[in-house]
């Protein structure tokens, strides 16, 4: 789960992520970008009958390029996002420029996300407004994160409550003021809204993976965070263990990651394979066990993760036996990896209509990216194939 801030702000916890005043917007050539992600951004961006998913699917990519390094590439892409979702990535990526260390640049970014959120209308302003106030607090800015946290709980308490005081807590604990912003999250423990008990969790992940914190302090954090985990309801607990468990191992904290994966573990058994969330999870469960040295469970929950890929519907396959095969791949099963993906490629191929496909596409390469997988001569004249193919019906 590389530098991220947790897979909820974004899709899950939050997605983080940045433009050099120096840098030209231009567009970056194709051996700048990561094979897999340059295509992933060219079928995304060929979704031109539906702007909402053009968005979407460019945000992803691009983030995902920002993720792994590739900032530079990442904010000369960020330009081309259809619609209100390029306030969010100047946003993110102001995040991760901070992160970076690149502060000049992150002010610039999120600069940028001001101007273009004063050209869009509606509710996709306050989104805008949220991830600036996320770019905020990781510059430690707590006073500007505040104001910002204070006008989007008012203004929608249900849906920024909880990630308005998660985000101010991490503007704190960037200034060390670990206290204040443990205690901000301690209060939110009488909420019973799903969105408030996903950002308390998601609050004290972030505090945990706060480098410039002691490690008592981090280890403290982590604690809070798998307590407030029991508050989540549904498959999103599951998730929320296995983030647990990770941020756990990640700080040799072999007990309490054992526990934390051993209790998702035991939830994911009641998924109905008919979830396409079922794969996904198993996935990162069985990524995780084998992290932590039970190689024997992790083969066992994969089996498994790819007989419920098959009871799916067929526009989720794609994605989802590319991701079990990406597992397998970090299990360093290279046949059943090989095996996977080409079910992957051959399920996208099966789909009719061309939206579906070109999403399906881009789902697969990024899953590729995220692993750090081969995309061999074949499969790129594979995918030249298939973006040949695109047009009506879509």
């Amino acid at each position: 789960m590389a530098a991220r801030w947790i897979k909820g702000l974004c899709a899950p916890l939050m997605a983080i992520v940045i433009f050099s005043v120096t840098v030209a917007e231009a567009t970056p050539t194709s051996s700048e970008i990561e094979p897999a992600l340059d295509y992933a951004f060219k079928f995304a961006s060929a979704l031109k009958t539906d702007p909402k998913d053009m968005g979407r699917a460019q945000e992803s990519v691009i983030l995902d390029l920002a993720n792994q390094g590739a900032l530079d590439e990442a904010m000369k892409l960020a330009s081309q996002v259809t619609g209100w979702r390029r306030g969010t990535v100047y946003a993110d990526l102001a995040s991760l420029l901070a992160d970076a260390g690149r502060d000049d640049d992150a002010v610039v970014m999120i600069a940028r996300a001001e101007a273009f959120k004063r050209e869009i209308e509606g509710w996709q302003t306050a989104r805008i407004q949220a991830h600036i106030a996320q770019a905020q607090a990781k510059l430690g800015r707590t006073e500007e994160t505040r104001k910002i946290a204070a006008q989007l709980a008012e203004g929608d308490a249900r849906q920024y409550a909880g990630r308005s005081v998660a985000t101010v807590a991490l503007a704190h604990a960037r200034k060390g003021e670990l206290e204040v912003a443990m205690e901000s999250l301690r209060v939110l423990g009488a909420q019973k809204d799903f969105d408030i008990a996903w950002w308390r969790m998601a609050g004290y992940l972030l505090l945990a993976q706060e480098s410039s914190l002691e490690t008592a302090q981090r280890h403290r954090a982590l604690d809070e965070a798998r307590a407030a985990v029991d508050a989540i309801d549904g498959w999103k607990q599951i998730e929320a263990l296995a983030l647990v468990a990770e941020e756990n191992r990640k700080q040799e904290r072999p007990a309490q990651a054992k526990e934390a994966i051993g209790r998702a573990h035991d939830m994911a058994a009641n998924l109905a394979d008919t979830m396409p969330t079922k794969a996904t999870i198993l996935s990162m469960i069985a990524k995780e066990w084998f992290h932590q040295g039970d190689a024997g469970e992790a083969r066992k929950l994969l089996s498994a993760a790819e007989g419920s890929v098959e009871k799916t519907m067929i526009i989720d396959r794609p994605a989802l036996y590319a991701q079990v095969g990406a597992a397998w791949d970090v299990l360093g099963s290279s046949d059943q990896s090989t095996r996977l993906l080409e079910l992957a490629f051959s399920s996208a191929e099966a789909l009719e209509n061309s939206r579906p496909r070109a999403l399906a596409v881009v789902d697969v390469c990024r899953t590729i990216a995220q692993h750090d997988m081969t995309l061999d001569a074949m499969k790129s004249e594979r995918l030249d194939a298939i973006y040949a193919s695109l047009g009506d019906p879509w």
